[in-house]
């Protein structure tokens, strides 16, 4: 089962933020409720939802039986799963895209085609209308994508981490001068199999697979007016002291 505090941790999510269907899709139910001025996802549907996962562990093997609450993902193969349910339209634009940008028709998506198509988006090379481009970490808001590269520094096979934003990112630190924001924590729900910190949801079974999170996004310090909050790299969790510099992309399904 999904542990009490994956759960708990979606509770302060608003009902009314306006957030896009790629929570929906988390949630597994959309209506409209008294007060709101867009259709939103039912958050208490969502902590329905991520309470019947009964298992899940994180593998480049995916398998996903939904029913069964059984989910064994990584984080691009949860993603593209959830793009696939909510937002079939977005996941296909990305995937027509791809051989344009990247040379060749992948299997599946991975976490470096999905910064590939996001920057692809940023810069006009791509279009969409299921799309919106994003590069500042404090207009994330709730379903939103961010992706980034595997840092040049670490060794491993994945070509880096996608996850689905799940509360509005907040300010963490500012630049001491022009008190511009520097660092933003962000609470995301993905699938890893290293946990973001201690307040991981996974933590404290030191289970893999799917879980919520936080990961820190860092701005440029010293970029020009024009680029205020442009994101240079990541930490992994609000503990972390490791910056890590790496091209960062962030959209919006819609």
């Amino acid at each position: 089962m999904a542990s009490a505090r994956a759960v708990s941790s979606l509770r302060s999510f608003s009902l009314c933020s306006g957030a896009s269907p790629l929570l929906g899709v988390l949630a597994m139910l959309f209506f409209f409720l008294p007060g709101c001025t867009t259709q939103s996802p039912l958050h208490a549907s969502l902590v329905d939802t991520l309470g019947t996962v009964k298992e899940t562990r994180y593998t480049h093997n995916i398998r996903i039986d939904a029913a069964a609450g059984r989910f064994e993902v990584d984080c691009s193969g949860f993603v593209e799963h959830v793009l696939g349910m909510a937002t079939p339209k977005a996941l296909a634009d990305l995937r027509s895209s791809l051989p344009s940008l990247v040379g060749a028709q992948p299997k599946r998506p991975l976490a470096k085609h999905f910064v590939a198509y996001f920057q692809a988006l940023a810069n006009g090379q791509a279009a969409s209308v299921h799309w919106q481009a994003l590069s500042r970490a404090e207009d994330l808001r709730p379903g939103d994508v961010v992706a980034w590269l595997m840092p040049a520094e670490l060794e491993s096979r994945n070509t880096g981490h996608v996850m689905i934003v799940r509360e509005k990112a907040r300010a963490a630190s500012v630049t001491p001068i022009t008190k511009v924001p520097l660092e933003w924590i962000v609470p995301v729900t993905d699938a890893t199999s290293t946990r973001h910190g201690r307040n991981d949801s996974r933590f404290s079974s030191k289970a893999t697979g799917v879980g919520t999170g936080e990961v820190v996004l860092v701005a440029d310090a010293q970029a020009p007016r024009e680029q205020t909050g442009r994101i240079v790299g990541y930490r992994w969790s609000p503990e972390s002291q490791n910056l890590r510099t790496t091209t960062v992309a962030m959209a919006r399904p819609r």
